[in-house]
């Protein structure tokens, strides 16, 4: 049983934002610890967003160090570090032109080899 779906968010500005933010981290890996509820710390990731990139840390939790990424699907959106929606609708185009394709291959079979 894992502690799914949980999200921190916080704006970092300075080194003492980037400690609450640590402690932000080991608070839920205490709490998940009382109550025997776990965090998979290998899907747990930190996306810096916004236009200020210098301000990147390295962050843990459990012991473990948080891998960064560029994109993550949230609630079945795939958001990316620009906050822009590009990613998402790229993948969706790309479903619908194969939902297409299956669709034109299945009309031009059955239409070429009809059932009587």
């Amino acid at each position: 049983m894992y502690a799914d779906d949980t999200e921190l968010f916080t704006r970092v500005n300075t080194d003492l934002d980037r400690a609450a933010l640590q402690q932000d981290l080991d608070q839920l890996s205490a709490w998940s610890k009382h109550w025997q509820l776990c965090f998979n710390v290998d899907k747990c990731k930190i996306m810096h967003t916004g236009g200020s990139r210098n301000l990147q840390a390295t962050y843990t939790m459990a012991s473990a160090t948080l891998r960064s990424t560029n994109e993550e699907k949230d609630l079945g959106i795939w958001m990316d570090s620009s906050l822009k929606p590009s990613i998402h609708v790229s993948l969706a185009v790309i479903k619908a032109n194969q939902m297409l394709g299956l669709i034109r291959r299945t009309y031009f079979l059955c239409m070429n080899h009809p059932v009587w």
